[in-house]
């Protein structure tokens, strides 16, 4: 399947976003390096590239030619006075938010992603959630972790799920409900359905490597 016909595919069956009026800017082909690869940047120029504008924003739609997956991220025009941690805004700086998958896991945790490395709307804290967060610590007789109540928002799901960051990039997802049952641990001395850690992924490194390897 050709580069735009495969783009094309993802627009016809894209549910999520309306790319109807997308228009193309670049269609790009890989790019090989020599050695080994250094940055998700650089894993990124080895798929296929295709730029394109819809309702006066700039996207991107990689894809890996050998299989069909694909992601999409939406670039990042601002950069500043925002307060993030540094992997976060280097990310959306260099790279911009992911916004969507095509063709992935079902079984993957980032199924039901809808932006990861937000580049709008940032936020720390727990926000509409906080409530929810006391009220069960209040209902199990446990103290709020203060600590937790500080971290900063990576992405979200589309079920309104966070996932979040601390200062040292750990990951952690608040999730009011059961459906990722066996992919994620729940954190020490805090109510069911709250804070969890993925299993498997404990830092912002660590996820970047979980994409790449899900897109290979």
């Amino acid at each position: 399947m050709g580069n735009l016909e495969f783009f094309y595919e993802y627009i016809r069956k894209c549910v999520i976003y309306d790319f109807s009026d997308a228009e193309v800017l670049e269609n790009k082909e890989t790019f090989k390096y020599p050695q080994e690869l250094k940055s998700f940047e650089q894993f990124l120029n080895t798929l296929v590239k295709v730029r394109f504008k819809s309702e006066g924003l700039i996207y991107n739609f990689y894809y890996n030619s050998l299989n069909e997956k694909a992601v999409v991220l939406k670039e990042y025009i601002n950069a500043r006075n925002v307060d993030i941690g540094k992997t976060h805004l280097d990310f959306i700086t260099e790279i911009g938010e992911i916004i969507d998958f095509y063709n992935i896991n079902d079984n993957s945790f980032l199924i039901n992603v809808g932006h990861l490395f937000i580049s709008n709307n940032f936020q720390t804290g727990l926000a509409e959630y906080q409530d929810d967060y006391l009220d069960k610590c209040k209902k199990d007789e446990i103290s709020p972790d203060a600590e937790l109540l500080k971290l900063k928002l990576l992405g979200l799901e589309n079920n309104g799920n966070f996932i979040m960051y601390n200062g040292n990039d750990e990951l952690f997802k608040y999730a009011s409900d059961d459906i990722y049952r066996g992919l994620l641990v729940q954190v020490k001395n805090v109510p069911k359905q709250t804070f969890y850690k993925i299993n498997g992924i404990d830092n912002i490194s660590e996820l970047l490597l979980y994409i790449r390897k899900m897109l290979e």
